[in-house]
């Protein structure tokens, strides 16, 4: 398409065209006409002369249709030729207009770039933890198996994991034996392997699981062969798959480690098969060094109840989640009603999810509110731009008007401008893929542990078509606005507006643009506000003890003293002894489970003060076994009574102590000392009443706890505590060379700090807050930055305004205020339409709310006089400017 002389821009194409099948019928015409003239010119009459020119061209209609056919595919290609050859004209064009006014491109570019780069990031953590399909064949009908008990959902202790429930022996046969909606059933569970290295022992990952567990994810070993069916039995043989990445790390991918011995927790196993490459069971956890056969352990055995591992099927082919949940559930329930009878039975059921969703539940939600509201901030960023363009619409009236006067079609020029406003946004885009890769890799190493997934988290091409796809929908977005009101304006309108000023029409779609953004700035502010106090809350909840140079011990050591109750008290007392030997070590107390280190551990228990059905086995109570002086070193205060000392060891009279949930659940109105409990089958007396103390959440209510001596319940699950003096650095290396003093063979897995587990423990909390207060800030900013250009360019234009104003007597602070006003206007008006739609958003965010009201005023009332007064601040100062304009300066000027 030709330009103009000066390259000011593309001329108007023609108004008309006629079509291929107008150009045929002329065509054919033409022919039929010369035929009939030269007929004529010898002699033939007019009518035989026409009749015989038509039969010239044998079949009329049909050479017309094969004639169009021709014309209309030349048509098409001169149509794409000519759109492809207009579309980069218009992208050379707006790419000129970019270069003219480097201020307003970089602004415009750079505002996108940020929207489109935050909203790409989030999007590859949620593209990698919830939607990408997991390498496994058809993983669609992959589904995880729980079990669920109506019972525990008031719990106060197990009322979290009410449809998590984890699956024995008895449950995982009787769905093998009568499910009829599953293909593959498989277990695994969860292990930690003692493992000999070069250099001493190592604690690593590992997992049991039954030997059809390859099968279900229908993978293959990538070395040597999988579990036999017999393998995962009572006292099976001792076998063992290690995976790719220890393979290849230990063994240097050495091939004949098929058949080799490791030893592991003090056993010798041998190994039959390296399994595939980054497979993982788990994705929250690092991947299991080595896979073990599960229901090899006594405790595993049906007639014991216990209940280890997760379960993972395949459905059938055409059934559906829900008719597989309903199927599972009826044989469940019948299950436990056939073993517990018809009341403590009833209300056992399943919980069948797809596998990738059931691993992705806990961080679903958090994760799609992090999506809407960098949504929201790419919307502003849209807006914001679309202000810019609004403001610079002025210089470009004259041009387009001259392009209408010319004959240019309305389509033509709205095309113009939505080229340019794309190129506006794909040009974002390269600067947002720069942003969206920095930012991944922030995103990826703050994140907490519990994400799924979120380690392989990267900048994919997924991740590059999303924000191309994003550039294009949000050029077309924020050039609308610019383009329809450019295209409204004909030229007769833009020679009356005149030079320097901005139609009324204008003023106003840019004026609420400016009511938009501030609204949707409202949202994200006062979401960010919401979280930040909720954090503050969850932060100042005291956890019950003292963590002043409190570190936990997490080891391992030889299995044999774990079975053998005598040797394990023996080695207590000696690492203990060695323990407090080092310097600066205060206090040193073993416990089973030292808060925020672990997972739970409960039982039932039952009151002498209360009356129990005969299918009541009580309320279930977190429990733990310590020395005496645990409950001094950790500074848990002693309400009642009295705490445990040397004199309650085994052969003594069975004792217990219980935290004040637990007295008030079981002991309403009663004083508990010296009253019983019954708990693990025996009847125990209450020495002592306790402070309440959190062991894993600082957000969850104070649960029933109880306390036992370690020498009346002795358990191979415990853990060192130790207080120091001070924060020695040195403390760790000092530990494991004491406790190598006891046993050689001991592994010391971690030393931490009690306050570092807390943090730990509101991850998820802190990195959401974090997320939503950057996007918070950022729309802040986008706003304040978009009033603040529109008011500049506004007093820019207003100049002559304003002198004429000043020359005729305004005050300062009348011209002030006029310049202020319409802006002001907008502003207002979107704080008013932001209020409510605060409010309504503020009720989703309650599941992530602590101690804070969804309708907290402090943080929405903050989150106002914050935005507001920042865009004041953003209107007042190029109005106060404009107030102290010359006006000698001003009219000389225009």
């Amino acid at each position: 398409m030709p330009t103009k002389p000066n390259g000011d821009g593309p001329l108007p194409e023609p108004i008309f065209e006629p079509t291929p099948a107008e150009e045929v019928a002329d065509e054919l015409a033409f022919h039929v006409e010369m035929r009939t003239r030269e007929l004529i010119a010898r002699g033939t009459a007019p009518d035989l002369a026409s009749r015989l020119a038509r039969e010239a061209f044998s079949d009329l209609s049909r050479v017309s249709s094969e004639c169009r056919d021709i014309a209309e595919e030349r048509d098409q290609a001169q149509r794409r030729t000519r759109y492809f050859t207009n579309l980069v004209q218009d992208v050379q064009f707006a790419l000129r207009l970019l270069l003219r006014r480097p201020a307003f491109a970089a602004l415009a570019i750079l505002t996108i770039g940020l929207g489109i780069g935050a909203s790409t990031a989030i999007y590859s953590v949620v593209d990698g933890v919830m939607l990408r399909p997991l390498p496994f064949a058809d993983p669609g009908h992959l589904v995880a198996i729980w079990v669920t008990e109506q019972r525990f959902r008031d719990d106060a202790t197990l009322h979290t994991q009410w449809d998590r429930i984890v699956m024995g022996q008895e449950e995982y046969n009787g769905i093998r034996a009568k499910a009829t909606t599953l293909n593959d059933v498989a277990l695994w569970g969860r292990d930690r392997n003692l493992a000999a290295a070069p250099g001493g022992n190592v604690m690593l990952p590992g997992l049991r699981v039954t030997s059809n567990m390859l099968t279900t994810l229908r993978l293959r070993p990538a070395l040597g062969r999988d579990f036999f069916p017999g393998e995962d039995v009572l006292n099976g043989p001792r076998v063992t798959m290690i995976s790719w990445e220890t393979w290849q790390h230990e063994w240097h991918g050495d091939s004949t480690i098929v058949g080799r011995s490791v030893m592991l927790d003090g056993q010798p196993y041998q190994v039959v098969g390296v399994l595939p490459r980054g497979l993982r069971m788990d994705r929250a956890a690092p991947i299991a060094a080595f896979w073990t056969p599960a229901l090899q352990d006594s405790n595993d055995m049906t007639q014991r109840h216990n209940r280890s591992y997760g379960a993972l099927a395949r459905l059938k082919p055409g059934v559906t989640i829900q008719q597989a949940n309903a199927d599972v559930s009826g044989v469940l329930s019948t299950l436990a009603i056939d073993a517990r009878g018809p009341v403590r039975g009833k209300g056992v059921g399943a919980r069948v999810d797809e596998w990738q969703i059931d691993q992705t539940r806990t961080v679903r939600a958090s994760l799609w509110v992090l999506f809407g509201a960098v949504g929201l901030l790419l919307l502003i960023a849209c807006v914001n731009v679309a202000t810019l363009m609004l403001g610079e619409a002025a210089r470009r009236e004259p041009e387009i008007a001259a392009r209408v006067a010319l004959g240019a079609a309305p389509e033509r020029i709205a095309r113009q401008l939505l080229t340019e406003s794309t190129t506006v946004s794909l040009l974002g885009a390269l600067v947002g893929c720069g942003i969206a890769a920095a930012s991944v890799r922030v995103l990826v190493a703050m994140a907490p542990a519990g994400i799924p997934g979120i380690d392989a988290v990267h900048l994919d091409l997924r991740a590059v078509a999303f924000a191309v796809v994003i550039a294009a929908c949000t050029g077309m977005l924020f050039g609308f606005a610019p383009a329809l009101v450019l295209m409204r304006r004909g030229q007769q309108k833009a020679a009356r507006v005149g030079s320097g000023q901005t139609a009324r029409s204008g003023r106003t779609v840019q004026h609420a643009l400016i009511a938009v953004e501030v609204a949707l700035s409202l949202l994200l502010l006062a979401g960010c506000t919401l979280l930040g106090r909720s954090l503050e809350r969850l932060t100042a909840v005291s956890p019950g003890f003292d963590t002043t140079h409190l570190s936990a011990i997490q080891f391992n050591f030889d299995p044999s003293i774990r079975r053998d109750d005598a040797r394990q008290k023996l080695f207590v007392a000696a690492a203990a002894r060695e323990l407090a030997a080092i310097p600066g070590v205060s206090a040193v107390a073993v416990a089973t489970g030292i808060p925020f280190t672990t997972g739970a551990s409960s039982s039932p228990v039952k009151s002498d003060a209360r009356e129990y059905g005969p299918d009541e086995s009580g309320g279930n109570a977190q429990q733990r076994s310590i020395v005496p002086g645990y409950l001094e070193m950790m500074h848990i205060p002693v309400l009642a009574g009295r705490s445990f000392d040397a004199n309650d060891r085994d052969g003594s009279e069975l004792v217990i102590i219980i935290g004040e949930a637990e007295a008030r659940r079981d002991y309403p109105g009663v004083a508990p000392v010296g009253h019983r409990l019954y708990w693990q089958g025996k009847w125990r007396t209450i020495v002592g009443v306790v402070g309440d103390v959190k062991y894993a959440q600082l957000s969850r209510d104070n649960e029933p706890m109880v306390y036992v001596p370690f020498d009346q319940y002795t358990s191979g699950n415990f853990q060192f505590a130790v207080r120091t003096t001070n924060a020695d650095p040195s403390l760790e290396r000092l530990i494991r060379d004491r406790l190598r003093n006891v046993d050689a063979a001991i592994s010391v897995g971690s030393v931490n700090r009690l306050s570092d587990l807390i943090g730990k423990s509101y991850g998820d909390e802190r990195y959401r807050t974090l997320l939503a207060s950057l996007f918070g800030i950022l729309a802040t900013v986008l706003a304040i930055v978009g009033i603040f250009g529109v008011v500049s360019r506004g007093v820019a234009r207003r100049t002559r305004e304003a002198g004429i104003r000043v020359a005729l007597g305004a005050t300062p602070a009348t011209l002030t205020r006029a310049m202020m006003g319409e802006t002001l206007t907008g502003l207002g008006i979107g704080l008013l339409a932001g209020i409510p739609a605060t409010l309504l958003a503020a009720r989703l965010m309650k599941p992530f709310l602590f101690g804070v009201s969804p309708n907290d005023p402090l943080a929405i009332g903050g989150a106002i006089i914050l935005l507001g007064g920042a865009a004041l601040l953003a209107t007042y100062r190029p109005a106060q400017r404009a107030a102290r304009v010359d006006p000698v300066i001003a009219l000389r000027a225009e």
